[in-house]
């Protein structure tokens, strides 16, 4: 994984979920945020050129209603 950005409703929850994404594996760490930090959204982006989206869509619409 080369890095992870993270929506959340605090900048504390955002870096936590970030720092989970980077240092475990991509699908442990998804489960742990799914059960420990529902409300959040991230984008992940592999070394192969892949990006993994996921979390909770709604702090993609609110993203989208933002710009």
């Amino acid at each position: 994984m080369l890095q992870a950005s993270v929506i959340a409703n605090s900048a504390m929850e955002a870096e936590t979920a970030a720092k989970i994404l980077c240092i475990l594996p991509y699908e442990d760490a998804k489960a742990l945020l799914y059960r420990k930090l529902p409300c959040i959204a991230y984008f992940v982006y592999f070394e192969n050129d892949q990006i993994a989206i996921g979390g909770d869509p709604k702090f993609y619409q609110r993203l989208e209603a933002a710009k």
